[in-house]
């Protein structure tokens, strides 16, 4: 018999940014300084362990939990089924009626240019269910910068905690032996500080979704839960979870079987880093041409109106900016930076798609142009 070999690779790679400081340039008012102070962690090491019972091997190694962000959301059931909810909501009036009849003429314009139903979505609650814009919006492309709250754990990531992102450990199990094996929760405990760390029950982070839902039955399928079976010459993939070891200088793994115990012991790697980034304030201004004159549409006048709806979109995000003012990264790249404005007229929608310019930027605004 083949005596059980466990091999536990870890590197837990977490950037925490503490904290976030944002400083007006006093020679610029349009000009605001990011400043990011960055603690980036690693937990590294290569532990194995040696079981003479069980004829299985299993491997351990780390996940970078943000690629979790939004691999549930792409989760699917290659099944042959379809599950199908549909929702019907009451139309109070026609007028009702018009618009949302209008928003689907709009959503298939906005299609037609190109945009991620996640944006048009966005567009069309936006309009919609009345959603106030976004308050002092910084746009970036670095990955490096962090502004605020961006640097949250995403909410569609299941693997978080207090805004903070878990240690996801990916765990491949073969069972070479001719019998049904068991690999439990409990299996793996990593200490630090004097403090034991088991993994975090895997019920309760399913359990945090409604049953049934996407949410759920991709983690039910994603963890190990309580006790696993192996069955006898197969290879199964699962993961467990664990706290974050931020700061504890070193941790110990160990592996328990019955009275049988052994560990081995890691080392965390900690890196503080600082970096500045400058940012320019803009806001839109609407202008109408009629004729050979422009009409400037104030802030007030939109807002009276309520009548053009002003996104910002950088790549394939898009944020609702209205009138207010927001924050594009001086060394950015403006390829694919643009406003998307949504023009309504009796529940008749027009797109203008405005291009953001080095020019806009040394200006202070960015010029929408409307035909009457």
């Amino acid at each position: 018999m083949k005596p059980l070999n466990l091999v536990i690779l870890i590197l837990v790679v977490s950037n925490a940014c503490v904290p976030t400081s944002i400083t007006r340039d006093l020679n610029n008012s349009d000009k605001v300084l990011v400043t990011n102070t960055i603690l980036k962690t690693k937990v590294l090491g290569e532990v194995s362990f040696i079981d003479n019972e069980k004829n299985m091997t299993i491997e351990v190694k780390p996940i970078d939990t943000r690629l979790f962000d939004d691999k549930i959301n792409r989760y699917k059931n290659d099944g042959s089924h379809n599950s199908i909810i549909t929702r019907v909501e009451g139309v109070s009036t026609a007028n009702d009626s018009s618009k949302v009849s209008a928003l689907e003429t709009l959503q298939s314009k906005l299609l037609d240019e190109g945009l991620t139903q996640i944006e048009i979505n966005t567009i069309l609650n936006t309009i919609y269910e009345d959603i106030p814009p976004v308050e002092g919006l910084f746009g970036y492309k670095n990955p490096d910068i962090y502004v605020s709250s961006d640097y949250k754990a995403k909410d569609s990531n299941p693997f978080t905690l207090d805004d903070r992102y878990l240690t996801v450990t990916e765990i491949t199990i073969e069972n070479n032996s001719d019998k049904v094996q068991t690999f439990c929760e409990g299996d793996l405990l990593i200490t630090s500080d004097n403090t034991v760390y088991k993994s975090l029950p895997s019920m309760d982070l399913i359990n945090r979704h409604q049953s049934g839902s996407i949410y759920y039955e991709a983690l039910f399928s994603l963890l190990v839960k309580d006790c696993e079976l192996i069955p006898s010459g197969s290879k199964i993939v699962s993961h467990l979870v664990y706290p974050h070891f931020y700061q504890n200088p070193k941790l110990k793994v160990f592996y328990l079987k019955g009275s049988n115990q052994s560990s081995k012991e890691l080392t965390i790697e900690s890196e503080n880093s600082f970096n500045e980034y400058f940012f320019t304030r803009l806001y839109v201004a609407s202008k109408i041409a009629d004729g050979f004159d422009t009409i400037v549409v104030s802030s007030s006048e939109y807002g009276a109106q309520r009548n053009r709806y002003h996104f910002l979109r950088i790549n394939n995000s898009i944020s609702f900016v209205e009138f207010e003012d927001f924050y594009l990264h001086n060394d950015m790249s403006l390829d694919s930076v643009e406003i998307i404005t949504i023009k309504s007229r009796r529940n008749r929608f027009e797109i203008i798609r405005t291009p953001i310019t080095q020019e806009d930027l040394e200006i202070g605004d960015v010029v929408v142009v409307e035909t009457e």
